[in-house]
This record gives C-alpha cells, structure tokens and sequence, in this order.
C-alpha cells in the first residue's frame, strides 16, 4: 500500500486530528499560563544541628512535611519530594531541652521553583546530650533452697556482671541501678543450674526504665540479658590415704603399721567432678627417708584438687608409725651395680664399697640382714654423660623381700670413657 493511500482512510485521518488537537492545546496552555502549583508530601525535615552546642535530636514531632512549590509546568512536573530541601532555623536552641523550631526552605540552585508554603510550619524537637555510664548489675535470686546436709550452695557467676547504657543524658542520670531477678526456684536445687535473665533499669524510686528492645524509645544497653550459674556442691565424706615412693615392687609394704590424726574428711564439689574420687592422698612418704627410731612421724598438710572444698574444720593430718618393733643395723656394701649406660660409654665404679650404710627394719628381719642382701645402684637414664671422673647419688636395694631397708643418702664414683 501507498504512503498517500494509508492516510486517505478515515480512521488515520480522525487519529491524526485528536494528535494535533492535543499539541496545539498543550502549545496555547503553555504560552499562555507558563506556571503552576504542586503539592509534595513526605518531604524530609534536615536538622542540622551546629556543632558548638554539642546535642543529638532525642525526639521529633515529624519526621516530614507537605510542600507547595510554585514553578514553570516543565520544571515542577517531574519534583519528588527528595529533590527538595527543608531545614530548621537553630536561633533559640542552647541547651538540651524540648524546642518549637521554625521550617524553612532551602532555594533551589538553579531557581527552577519556589516553595509557597510548607505544613506544619514548624516541628517539636527535643535535645540532649548522648552519653554512656556502666552500671554492675546486682542478683535478686530469691527461694534458693538445698538439702544443707548433702550440698552446700557454692558460687553463684555472672556473665556479663557490666552493662553499659547509652541514651540521652538526663534519662541516662535518671537510672539507679541494674538488676537481674529470678524468683522461679520451686523445689531444692540438687545440681547446678544456669539461667539467662533479663537485664532490667530501674530509677531511684524502683521504677522500671524502658529500653529501645523492650519497648522504650531512647535507652540502649550492650547487653540485654546476663548468664547466671548457681554452683550446687555435693558434701561427700572420703578416706584419707598415704602413698609410699622409692621401694621395690616386692617390699611389703603393708608392714609399715600407722594411725592417723584423722582418717576421713568431708569435702564438697560439683557432682561430675566430686565423683571421681573414692579416696583423697595426703601425700607421699619416701621409704628411703624414713627412719623411724629418729622420727616416726610425718605432718600432711590437707591439699585438695581444683574445684574440691574442705568442708571440715581441720586442714592438717599427722601419721605416727608404730616402730615398737623396729630395729636398726650398719652395713657396708661392696656390690655396685651400674644400669642404663649409654651407647657408645664405658662406665665403671671407681668406689669399691659403700660404708656406714643404716638399714631399719623388723628386729626379726634386721637380726638376719648381711651385706649381701643389699646391692648399691647407679641408674646412668638421667645422669649427664661426659667422660672422666663423676660422683653420683645412689640407690640402695634391698634384693630380698624382707621388711628392711636402707635409709639416708649415699653417694659413690664412676669413670666414664667413649669405647
């Protein structure tokens, strides 16, 4: 089909004529009345406030406002309400305090509309200084109830124990006090127990003071919440022992007869860890060093394990062994014997008898006892290995299983060579 014959027909005719009808009419309202009014709502109060009064905005009666512009069509049909600015006048603020300030608008740089109106006119503002204070949160734990013969109410933990708060001045100063409170124990506590309690603010009259997550409006805390443990210790009553180092494995051991000042003790724990223990060591007693018919007795002083408690009055124990039946005798010993040399080294004793050697032991043991019951041993595991002469401490062995042995502290030389 031809150009010319598209527009003859009548439909194309009518559409072309409403086009031009409505370019003409737009051209004459243009030339004619150039101008026009617009309403623009939810435009953004800007406070600034000046930095030599050193406030922060608390509240604000509106955040926005509704604005007549007056301008050219072309200029204000395409507005929004970011692309116009309106600010407070600052000309009566000079301290925290609740201020009606006056709205102004800011020109446009260009000049492209004028703001005719703007409602509300002027805003409520109010003022004050931010600042921060830490507060130590104190523990209302009310109707805590134990079985006071079988556990002993231990320490109660908090975490945190510090709660910083941060808001408006005056509000801040108005605050006493933070308090966490739990009053939901319904039977004896038998166990530890952890609880995670609301922090809560409250003013010098006990009034609540609401923060921003619990409903307030200015108030923020770090934390909202603190960790309780209520530590439960179990009384448990255990014996005491005493352990014996420095004796060969077949030395009996059970014929070194005691008493002790106190055989038992109370003491308190958690119950996971008060468990483990059957029996509580009052120490070590070295059986090279007991000479029993110069001293047969050793004090303990009572040390208890992390996490353990002493629940009775005494913390010293005194074990007397009985040496009615003990005996003693001196000895001299020829037999050296050097264990553990280390590869690579000739070790040889250069002493060839160990004398005045105390043996104790059972008055019928001890009548029996020669010097070939005992050998002198020098371990070389944790000596230092040079070569030349080297004096060391040594052990005394008793290679029998009679109830004897030597006591004091010898000593004998050696020679050490590289093969």
């Amino acid at each position: 089909m031809k150009l010319s014959d598209f527009f003859k027909k009548t439909s194309v005719k009518v559409i072309c004529s409403v086009l031009l009808s409505i370019i003409c009419w737009f051209a004459v309202v243009t030339s004619i009345s150039p101008e026009d009014d617009r309403q623009i709502k939810n435009v953004p109060v800007n406070i600034e406030i000046p930095m030599d009064l050193n406030l922060n905005v608390v509240e604000t009666s509106t955040p926005n406002v509704t604005v007549n512009v007056t301008g050219s069509r072309y200029n204000i049909g395409s507005l929004s309400n970011k692309d116009i600015s309106i600010k407070t006048l600052f000309t009566d603020v000079t301290k925290p305090g609740q201020y009606e300030l006056k709205l102004i608008a800011v020109p446009h740089p260009d000049n492209i509309y004028k703001v005719t109106s703007i409602y509300p006119d002027t805003i409520t503002v109010t003022f004050d200084r931010i600042i921060s204070k830490r507060f130590y949160i104190e523990q209302h734990l009310n109707g805590i109830n134990i079985d006071s013969e079988k556990t002993l109410l231990g320490d109660i933990t908090m975490e945190p124990n510090i709660v910083t708060v941060t808001g408006p001045e005056t509000e801040v100063n108005n605050i006493q006090k933070a308090i966490v409170k739990y009053d939901g124990f319904k039977e004896k506590l038998t166990d530890s127990v952890s609880l995670n309690l609301p922090i809560v603010l409250y003013d010098k009259d006990g009034n609540e003071i609401k923060t921003k997550d619990i409903g307030g409006e200015h108030i923020v805390c770090d934390y909202t919440t603190s960790n309780i443990v209520v530590t439960i210790l179990q009384i448990k009553e255990v014996p005491l022992v005493i352990d014996f180092v420095n004796y060969k494995n077949d030395f009996p051991i059970d014929k070194l007869q005691y008493v002790l000042s106190d055989y038992s003790i109370k003491i308190a724990g958690e119950s996971s860890n008060i468990s483990k223990y059957s029996e509580l060591s009052l120490g070590y007693v070295d059986v090279s060093k007991l000479n029993l018919l110069e001293n047969n007795e050793r004090n303990f002083v009572i040390s208890l394990p992390n996490g353990i408690r002493l629940q009775d009055d005494f913390d010293r124990v005194t074990a007397t062994f009985d040496n009615s039946n003990i005996a003693t005798k001196t000895i001299n010993v020829k037999n050296i014997v050097i264990k553990n040399i280390p590869e690579g080294y000739e070790v040889k004793p250069k002493t060839d008898i160990i004398k005045d050697i105390v043996v104790i032991g059972g008055k019928g043991d001890i009548q029996n006892i020669t010097s070939d019951d005992f050998v002198v041993e020098i371990d070389m595991a944790k000596r230092p290995i040079d070569e030349g002469e080297k004096r060391y401490s040594v052990n005394i062995v008793n290679m029998n299983d009679n109830f004897a042995w030597a006591v004091g502290r010898y000593y004998a030389t050696v020679t050490i060579a590289k093969k």
